[in-house]
């Protein structure tokens, strides 16, 4: 009976692991910091439904621009590729903080995908790995370390879109790339992901125009900054501008990406942008063959 319960007690899960108060307390850093005990419910919310690898803060929290009214808490979930652990639709999830109504966004994803996308301007990944603040890590295992981890501006290029001209014919590629998963999508009928990757298209084609004419871009998914910034550069860009549109499909981006709207919604705002997107992919494409002639 002894060596049973021995077998038991070694078969036991090791209980969970918590996230010391004092990494939080230095994670609320900034000119508006997020309410630290609010913070703490967050993070502790989350390690209750997963057992991360690593916990990043990103975002607002970890910028320390937290807003009242329109923030909530970002986290990057890194898990090891162990079937156990539980799966959510496109790698992504909204919860609701208990006790606190804070909303909750997390992304999940594995180290290799974390690394092959550090360096790729415009994706959620190279964002976290920017700004991210690492609040836990499993005792033992290795870590992906962001760039606020390592106290080093070696991402500053990134995380400011500073990039050499010669980067703007990749960012096209992408855009290409983007609107084409677009078409796929709505046939498939997963209408929310075709505007994703209709914003998607569209903010790395005007992003690359902004590059090519040698200036950097402002680190935001909205669609219509990122055509003003275009144009104060001299780019008059062959599309019809639709501001209402540019709106809805920059909401993709961010909150619809979780909490899609009805498939009616979403093909509406599709069909209402997949023509706009095309002609901005089109013009970049022909602008940056013009201004980086070079790199083709």
């Amino acid at each position: 009976m002894a060596n049973t319960a021995s077998r038991r007690a070694d078969a036991a899960p090791a209980p969970l692991a918590r996230i010391e108060q004092s990494i939080l307390d230095a994670a609320t850093a900034g000119p508006s910091p997020p309410p630290g005990d609010r913070l703490r419910a967050a993070a502790d919310f989350v390690m209750d439904q997963v057992r991360p690898r690593q916990l990043i803060l990103f975002g607002s929290a970890a910028r320390g621009d937290f807003s009242e009214r329109s923030s909530d808490f970002d986290f990057l979930v890194v898990l090891p590729p162990d079937e156990g652990q539980p799966r959510f639709p496109h790698d992504k999830h909204r919860w609701e903080c208990p006790g606190t109504g804070d909303e909750i966004d997390v992304l999940f994803a594995v180290p290799d995908m974390l690394e092959n996308r550090r360096w790729t301007a415009g994706t959620v990944h190279c964002s976290v790995l920017t700004e991210g603040i690492t609040v836990f890590a499993a005792p033992g295992a290795e870590r992906i370390e962001t760039a606020r981890d390592a106290g080093t501006e070696v991402m500053e290029m990134v995380r400011m879109g500073r990039y050499g001209r010669e980067k703007a014919p990749g960012f096209v590629v992408e855009a290409r790339k983007y609107l084409s998963r677009a078409d796929y999508s709505i046939k498939n009928e997963f209408a929310a992901g075709a505007c994703k990757d209709l914003q998607e298209a569209a903010e790395r084609a005007l992003k690359s125009l902004i590059i090519a004419n040698g200036s950097p871009f402002a680190w935001v998914h909205d669609l219509s900054k990122l055509w003003d910034a275009a144009e104060e550069l001299g780019e008059r860009i062959e599309a019809q501008r639709d501001d209402r549109a540019l709106g809805t499909i920059t909401e993709y981006s961010g909150r619809l990406g979780y909490d899609s709207p009805p498939e009616h919604e979403s093909r509406a705002a599709f069909n209402d942008f997949r023509r706009a997107a095309g002609d901005i992919v089109d013009y970049a494409e022909r602008r940056v063959r013009t201004l980086v002639p070079d790199q083709q």
